[in-house]
C-alpha cells in the first residue's frame, strides 16, 4: 500500500525541528533519526494512521509554512 508519512501516527514534525520541517521532513519514530518527507508517496510497512484531525492540520501547517 501506497502511504504518506504526513498522514501516519509515528511521523513528527515538531521533534523533526524548524530546519527540517520547514522544508516538509519530519522524524520517523520508528526509524529514529530518519527524516521522511511528509508528502512523498511511499510504501512503509510501520504505517499506521494518524487521527484525521492531526492529518489535517499537519497538511495545512505545511500549506502554509511549505508552500507558502
Amino acid at each position: 500500500m501506497t502511504v504518506q508519512c504526513v498522514e501516519c501516527q509515528n511521523f513528527d514534525l515538531q521533534s523533526a525541528g524548524k530546519d527540517w520541517a520547514v522544508i516538509g521532513f519530519g522524524e520517523c519514530k520508528v526509524i529514529r533519526g530518519a527524516y521522511k518527507a511528509a508528502r512523498y508517496a511511499r510504501e512503509c510497512a510501520s504505517f499506521a494512521d494518524a487521527p484525521a484531525e492531526t492529518a489535517t492540520k499537519r497538511r495545512e501547517w505545511l500549506r502554509a509554512k511549505v508552500d507558502g
